[in-house]
């Protein structure tokens, strides 16, 4: 765990400007930076970057934070592998909790793997486009396949010379310990200690990267005619690679993948780079292994939506389809196309233009569920015993969908598909249900009493808005100091801002409903009763928590449309003017809000009690009355 210390180092010398800057194109401002969205298509610049506050806020879709939350919405690192990313372009040394010896040994181990692979990624790609046998072979073969310099390049192809040894050699002589070699499965090592292999001779190199850009391992495709050599290796399980918790072409992708939010899944390197050199970017391969959990989650964390492109194999296809129950377990959605007979993602986008891939690719998807009913449907065909068992696979893959809706709307085309009744269907799939453990039909069976303690309160608009300009207020002018008069009296007292706001809510005992505003009031709170001093935006927006950060620069960034909320009689404080009564105003609109729920809440709950806890409700009732109208007052509203 990288330490607290190591945390605010990078926070402090980090600027997200420049962050920013290095992925997105931005013009001055005023004191602040403007540039078209990164997250979505616009004509209008509305991509603010404040350097004084350090935070970046995107009013297109919503987004926004820190040089850290920026570096996790554009380019999708963890949280730690964007304090790493930001550790490493400002020099910060990265130190560790709790770092036993051995742990610092396997951390020194597995980064060495990382500079050994690094080093061979460099030397192949050397080979390919300067070595005279490089250019020959590995430089000849992608040409002929039609693979621009632009798309070599992007992958960082390479070739490994057809000989017994020449990268081991020249690993070797320039320091690269062979152990390291071995166990990056780059070197093959002999008992005897002086037969050393190169595993990829003689193969085009495809380089198989993480999800932030590292090189993992190596995919090498034999360019020679031999038929007792495999036509694809890649590098074995390591400790830094396992071929089933990564993606070829991941890294390439992601940005695309999640503007297009789609992700089309192939088979093969050369699909892959296909498809991107033909405009369709957001494609990935799935290194010949059959889809694995940690693979469908590397996607979702791009986009809910995979398109699996099959070629015409139909057995291939039927092996593939049972391994997709997987994606939806995962709340996925899942659509199949299949291409023509004879012709492979790598064929066919290399024989038409973008647009018309692109328009073929919407065109003839189809969503997994009706794809695999048709399929089942026309194999059973005439034959009762087979339609009765390939119906029940199409229900258990149907029984995998966790949104009820949809697996009803699957249930009835099926039963279209399939010319059977829908309530065989919908009996066939609570079985399936009931067997593991699920709800019948997706409908929840709690007491009314648990869903009310147990699912979240839904709040109103006129609440959600009170709380973020409460908040917004806190953050933007928290240590400001006002003078608040005393009710009835001549005399007021001296305060600030955020001090009068903790009191107001604290002494009612009102909890925010938000939960990330509620974490950003209560951090605020503890802090000012712990150390009697007040924490201002600034700190917020530089939070090691993701969540807070952009919640942060979403609120003193925010845009605000006072005259909506003026017109449905919700006073939202203009920043700067007149802060004690607005500060005031708020709360207190806030706490009559909070009052009007607590009134209903007591209503409905006089039906249910006893003739003595009905007499103490509804003196509860007409004691909120009052305060109602002692807030009503303040308010001018009129009763």
């Amino acid at each position: 765990m990288i330490t607290q210390e190591t945390i605010a180092e990078i926070f402090a010398v980090a600027r997200v400007e420049e962050v920013v800057g290095e992925f997105v194109r931005l013009k001055k401002s005023g004191r602040n930076f403007k540039a078209l969205s990164p997250f979505s298509d616009e004509k209008t610049p509305s991509f603010v970057v404040s350097p004084a506050k350090q935070i970046w806020k995107d009013f297109s879709s919503g987004k926004g934070g820190n040089a850290v939350t920026f570096l996790m919405e554009h380019e999708h690192y963890s949280y730690p592998e964007a304090l790493r990313y930001l550790a490493e372009k400002y020099g910060v040394e990265i130190r560790e909790e709790r770092q036993t010896p051995e742990r610092v040994q396997r951390a020194s181990e597995r980064e060495s793997l990382y500079i050994v692979t690094d080093f061979a990624k460099g030397y192949f790609q050397k080979v390919l486009t300067e070595n005279p046998k490089g250019r020959a072979v590995g430089l000849a073969y992608c040409k002929a396949r039609g693979f621009s310099a632009a798309a070599i390049g992007g992958f960082e192809l390479g070739y490994c010379l057809d000989e017994r040894s020449a990268f081991t050699v020249a690993a070797l002589e320039r320091g690269y310990r062979l152990e390291f070699l071995a166990q990056t499965g780059l070197t093959i090592t002999r008992e005897s200690g002086d037969a050393h292999l190169d595993r990829f001779r003689g193969r085009l190199i495809f380089p198989i990267h993480s999800f932030s850009g590292r090189t993992l391992g190596f995919g090498g495709r034999i360019l020679k005619s031999d038929g007792e050599l495999p036509k694809y290796i890649n590098s074995p399980q390591s400790v830094i690679y396992n071929k089933s918790e990564t993606l070829y072409g991941i890294f390439q992708s992601k940005r695309e993948i999640v503007k297009r939010d789609n992700c089309y899944l192939v088979e093969g390197y050369t699909d892959v780079i296909s498809l991107h050199q033909s405009g369709v970017k957001n494609a990935v391969a799935s290194l010949g292994t059959s889809l694995t959990v940690a693979q469908i989650r590397l996607i979702k964390r791009l986009t809910q939506n995979l398109t699996i492109l099959f070629d015409g194999d139909s057995a291939g296809v039927k092996a593939a389809l049972r391994g997709l129950d997987l994606v939806l377990e995962q709340g996925m959605n899942v659509r199949v196309l299949l291409f023509p007979a004879g012709r492979d993602p790598d064929a066919f986008a290399r024989s038409c233009s973008t647009d018309a891939l692109r328009e073929f690719l919407q065109r003839e998807s189809e969503d997994f569920i009706r794809f695999k009913a048709r399929l089942k449907a026309a194999e059973a065909q005439g034959d009762p015993l087979k339609k009765a068992a390939v119906v029940g696979d199409v229900v258990r893959s149907i029984a995998k969908v966790d949104d009820f809706i949809k697996r009803e709307l699957y249930i009835r085309e099926s039963a279209a598909i399939f010319q059977v009744s829908e309530q065989a269907l919908f009996s066939q799939l609570n079985r399936y249900l009931q067997r593991d453990g699920r709800e019948a039909a997706g409908r929840p069976k709690r007491k009314a009493f648990e869903v009310l303690q147990s699912e979240p309160r839904e709040m109103r608009p006129h609440e959600a808005e009170l709380e973020r300009a409460l908040l917004r207020a806190m953050l933007l002018y928290g240590t400001e100091e006002i003078a608040i008069k005393i009710p009835g009296e001549s005399e007021s007292y001296e305060t600030t801002l955020a001090e009068e706001a903790i009191q107001l809510l604290v002494e009612d005992a009102i909890t925010l409903q938000h939960p990330v505003l509620r974490k950003i009031f209560e951090e605020i709170r503890r802090h000012w009763e712990s150390r009697d001093e007040l924490l201002s935006g600034a700190h917020f927006a530089v939070h090691p928590d993701p969540e807070v950060a952009a919640m942060a620069a979403d609120l003193m960034l925010e845009e605000q449309p006072l005259h909506d909320w003026k017109r449905m009689g919700v006073y939202v404080a203009r920043p700067g003017t007149r802060l004690s009564r607005e500060l005031l105003d708020t709360i207190f609109r806030y706490k009559r809000q909070f009052l009007e729920r607590q009134l209903k809440t007591l209503a409905q709950g006089l039906k249910a009690q006893g003739e003595s806890e009905r007499t103490a409700a509804i003196r509860e009732i007409m004691n909120t009355k009052r305060l109602m109208v002692v807030l009503d007052k303040f308010l001018t509203r009129v009763v």
